[in-house]
């Protein structure tokens, strides 16, 4: 969560899953995204990855109207 306030700032994170019942994880890994789909012509140099992007942009500038 961010404030109004906070700062530009751009993270990479990963998604652990944590797999099992009653709370406790018998197998654990992490979520991917691939970058292959139906309109791929070939393999890329990076085909899939765990990790994600997040990036906080600044507030916009409120615009003051002019006073006619």
């Amino acid at each position: 969560r961010a404030t109004m306030d906070a700062p530009p700032a751009s993270l990479t994170f990963r998604l652990r899953i944590l797999e099992g019942t009653d709370g406790n994880a018998t197998k654990e890994h992490f979520a991917t995204h691939s970058f292959l789909d139906s309109k791929s012509r070939g393999a890329y140099l990076v085909n899939e990855t765990k990790w994600l992007h997040l990036t906080v942009k600044p507030k916009e500038p409120v615009e003051e109207k002019e006073e006619e």
